[in-house]
């Protein structure tokens, strides 16, 4: 059991349930629920062990727009909108400083890399 793969599954069971569709044929449909679903899963996407197997799994986005899993679940650098959310909550319950500027720090000083042709990470 994990907590990314309980989420995929209340995901999906809820599009089921409410009868929700991302676009009104199939294949797109199934593309869309994919590309959450890797989203969520990460670098464990598929059963996957390690990094590069997970990469290889990705069918969500072609190639050239992989940056966009970064944001939600970055196996390179771990740094990912989750992370800044653990930052915020952190701050405030641990150490009582509620609004704390941590996560704008890191964004600020974040940096975009560009990789070369055949790069997967």
């Amino acid at each position: 059991w994990s907590h990314e793969k309980q989420t995929v599954f209340l995901f999906k069971d809820v599009l089921v349930r409410e009868g929700i569709r991302f676009a009104p044929d199939d294949a797109s449909h199934d593309l869309e629920v994919r590309f959450i679903e890797e989203l969520i899963l990460g670098d464990k996407l598929d059963g996957a062990k390690m990094l590069s197997e997970a990469l290889s799994k990705r069918r969500g986005r072609p190639r050239h727009k992989w940056f966009l899993y970064d944001i939600v679940s970055n196996a390179c650098s771990g740094l990912d909108v989750d992370k800044l959310d653990y930052f915020m909550r952190d701050a405030s319950g641990a150490m009582g400083q509620a609004g704390s500027d941590l996560p704008t720090q890191f964004v600020n000083n974040a940096r975009v890399c560009w990789m070369s042709e055949g790069d997967d990470r």
